[in-house]
């Protein structure tokens, strides 16, 4: 498969992005499989980073190793660099050392570096999302009917040590991002064909299905935000009372899967009721509380630098869950105010390009999932995003935007028919 994505890649490089959108669901696919992907866990992920390296070298090649530095992009790597200065005065320098310590630089230089110039091209999303389809519609077949659950993830081809114990299952938060994307574009790229509306539909539904299993409470409400939010954008729904029957669709929809999985014993009603989501939302708040508490009774100097990361570990011995607390605790007014720039000029572009969306309809369908993958993102970042490890993915998205609301400027207005001119609601 990476071959064959190595080779398309040489005329169109921006189909290894599609690689980076499935990359976590196809390692643990191929950890389920065989002990080998176990025993070299980034195995997977090597060559994904090779190929898409590969594909940005010739993006390079044909534009005189042309390399614009976005600002989006300049503030998202000043934030990570400014994260792994912050080693010289965190409260938490073991915690920093065992897992900032072993921070994953190649996934920071995939999602800051090579990415974004695979994207730069006007097409570079497009091509990615498509690849991404051809992907992740076997791969959900795959994991729904061909792998064995435990518990909240896909069994591995032999349990392993983590952190102490024995892990049997695969991290079912990665697993649950990488269904949420594949139904987010299932959902939005509504084909002509009858034949692949039914596959679209079909793999939705399937990944909606991997994303109950894995009982990810965060994930799965984003998703239902950013589809009810994003879909009417991206297929024209400009009246009322298509897009109510549409809402009402969806969760219709929603509840049908949610009966029949808990039906069929496809996942943990547990964690869906009233009491595990209250206990799940007071813990993380306990945890959130703990890191601002102790950062905002700090001195001077931690109230503008912060913590240090790692410093939420220590306060709260885990991860906060909620990257804008995490921020301001961690790297302090300084690293927080690098951070909101980001998202606003995220939010700032993604305005711009929905603006325009009625005069380049072409355009349509990549602009709008590039933005419901910016705001699914948004919304998982106050549940579970953390900055060492999901964030850069996010920061991609913002920088892509920037990107895509550049090349909008460039296109020229065309006589089209007016059946194109609907407007966006």
């Amino acid at each position: 498969m990476l071959l064959a994505f190595a080779f398309a890649s040489w005329k169109r490089p921006g189909v290894a992005i599609g690689l980076v959108f499935t990359m976590f669901g196809v390692e643990q696919f191929f950890q389920t499989r065989s002990a080998i992907f176990l025993d070299r866990s980034s195995l997977v992920n090597l060559g994904v980073g090779i190929v898409t390296a590969f594909a940005a070298f010739c993006w390079l090649s044909r534009n005189e190793f042309r390399f614009n530095l976005d600002k989006t992009q300049a503030a998202a790597i000043l934030l990570i660099l400014f994260s792994q200065a912050s080693r010289f005065w965190t409260i938490a320098p073991e915690e920093f050392a065992q897992y900032y310590g072993r921070a994953p630089l190649p996934y920071y230089v995939l999602y800051l570096l090579v990415a974004p110039i695979l994207s730069q091209s006007k097409n570079g999303i497009r091509d990615g999302v498509q690849a991404a389809i051809y992907i992740g519609v076997p791969l959900v077949i795959v994991i729904s009917f061909f792998v064995e659950w435990h518990v909240r993830g896909i069994s591995l081809a032999r349990p392993v040590m983590h952190h102490g114990s024995l892990k049997w299952f695969t991290p079912p938060l990665a697993l649950a991002d990488t269904a949420s994307y594949i139904a987010i574009f299932c959902v939005i790229l509504r084909p002509k064909n009858s034949l692949w509306k039914m596959v679209h539909l079909a793999t939705f539904a399937l990944a909606c299905n991997i994303v109950f299993r894995t009982q990810s409470r965060g994930q799965l409400v984003s998703l239902a935000v950013v589809i009810l939010t994003f879909y009417p954008i991206a297929n024209q729904v400009s009246q009322a009372r298509t897009y109510l029957l549409t809402l009402a669709g969806f969760i219709a929809g929603g509840l049908v899967l949610y009966l029949t999985f808990s039906f069929l014993g496809l996942g943990e009603v547990n964690r869906w009721n009233e009491v595990s989501m209250r206990r799940g939302f007071e813990g993380r708040a306990e945890m959130v509380m703990l890191l601002f508490k102790a950062w905002s009774e700090s001195d001077f100097f931690h109230l503008l630098f912060g913590l240090g990361s790692a410093a939420g570990w220590k306060t709260s011995g885990f991860d906060v869950h909620n990257l804008s607390v995490e921020i301001l605790g961690e790297l302090g007014i300084i690293g927080f105010s690098i951070y909101l720039y980001i998202c606003v000029q995220a939010f700032s572009n993604a305005i711009k390009i929905i603006g325009k969306l009625k005069h380049y309809p072409e355009m349509r369908r990549e602009a709008v999932i590039l933005i419901a993958l910016f705001t699914y993102s948004c919304i998982l970042s106050l549940k579970s995003v953390a900055l060492f490890s999901t964030a850069p993915l996010m920061f991609f998205f913002a920088i892509a935007l920037s990107q895509l609301e550049k090349h909008s400027r460039e296109f020229t207005f065309e006589r089209i028919r007016w059946k194109q001119l609907l407007s966006v609601t």
